[in-house]
C-alpha cells in the first residue's frame, strides 16, 4: 500500500499539520462570530438612532413596528442558525485536532506499539464528540442571548420613545 512507504516522521508532521489546520479554522471561526455579533448589535443601535433622531415617522406606527419586529425576529433566527452551525463545526474541529495531538503524544510515550495507523484508529474510536468539546462550548448560547436581548431592548426603546 501507498501509506506503507511513508516514514513515521512524515506521518507525525502530517498529524502536526492537521492539528494546526483545525486549530486555525477554530480560531478564525471564533473571530468571525465576534464580528457577526458586533454587526448585529450595530444594526440594532442604528435602528434606535434612526427612531430617536426622528427619521422614522410616527404615522403608520403599527405597520412600522410590525416590520421592525419581524426584521428583529428574522435577525435572531439567522443568528441562531449561524451560531449553532458554527459551534458544531468548532466542536468537530476541536475533536479532530485533539485526536491528532493525542496520536502524536501516544506515539511519543508508547513503548511497544509504534504503529501510527493503529494508534489513530484506537484513539479515534475512544474519543467521542462530547469528550472533545472546547471549554467554551456554550459560548454560542450566550452570544444568541445577547442578540435576542439586544433585539428586545431595541424594540422596547423604539416602541416607547
Amino acid at each position: 500500500m501507498c501509506h506503507d512507504k511513508i516514514s513515521d516522521k512524515e506521518r507525525l508532521d502530517c498529524l502536526n499539520h492537521r492539528s494546526q489546520i483545525y486549530r486555525t479554522l477554530h480560531d478564525s471561526r471564533i473571530s468571525r462570530e465576534f464580528r457577526f455579533i458586533v454587526l448585529i448589535l450595530t444594526f440594532f443601535l442604528v435602528c434606535i438612532g434612526a427612531k430617536l433622531s426622528g427619521r422614522i415617522p410616527n404615522d403608520n406606527f403599527l405597520l412600522l413596528n410590525s416590520i421592525l419586529l419581524c426584521t428583529f425576529a428574522l435577525v435572531c433566527f439567522l443568528a441562531y442558525k449561524y451560531l449553532k452551525i458554527s459551534a458544531d463545526a468548532n466542536n468537530w474541529c476541536q475533536k479532530e485536532a485533539e485526536i491528532a495531538e493525542d496520536v502524536v503524544l501516544a506515539y511519543i510515550t508508547e513503548k511497544e506499539n509504534k504503529n501510527l495507523i493503529v494508534l489513530w484508529e484506537k484513539i479515534e474510536k475512544s474519543k467521542t464528540l462530547s469528550e472533545a468539546t472546547h471549554p467554551a462550548k456554550n459560548r454560542w448560547k450566550w452570544q444568541l442571548y445577547l442578540v435576542i436581548g439586544g433585539a428586545l431592548l431595541s424594540e422596547i426603546i423604539i416602541v416607547f420613545t
